[in-house]
């Protein structure tokens, strides 16, 4: 299932059943490796790629906002809201994509929908390739009128 929404494609990523379990999946759509996750009724989707050395954050541990005034204020918000990359510890929200320690630095995120129980990621339409759909003349048939 297919539709288009400003010059996005819906891709089917997968079953929202597969997610109410597991809270997260990692899939390859259009050659993209993305992760989809699921909080509190919301379904989120990461591209699979840290921006500081390129590491597949979403293989990371999911886990709470930690905030506080300091160590003894410690204070867990907002479960599973934060993705930790496996490589190097960098932190950054589920949602947005940003980074937990510097709000200019984000991980691409990509619209979702569940649609018929199906989670759709909108990505950007892949650009026409008309060789592939439109005959080619040889030189002998330039004169003909079908070319």
């Amino acid at each position: 299932m297919e539709s288009r929404r400003r010059n996005l494609v819906a891709v089917p990523a997968c079953r929202f059943d597969d997610l109410v379990g597991a809270g997260s999946k990692v899939v390859t759509l259009q050659g993209k490796s993305i992760g989809i996750f699921h909080r509190a009724g919301t379904v989120s989707a990461l591209a699979n790629r840290c921006p500081h050395k390129g590491a597949p954050v979403c293989l990371g541990r999911v886990r709470p906002r930690v905030s506080g005034e300091g160590p003894a204020t410690v204070v867990h918000e907002n479960e599973g809201s934060i993705i930790k990359c496996p490589w190097h510890q960098w932190e950054f929200e589920i949602e947005s994509g940003r980074s937990t320690f510097d709000p200019k630095l984000r991980i691409v995120t990509y619209q979702t929908a569940v649609i018929d129980g199906v989670v759709q990621v909108y990505l950007p339409a892949q650009p026409f390739d008309q060789s592939k759909t439109t005959p080619r003349c040889s030189e002998a048939d330039e004169d003909s009128s079908s070319c």
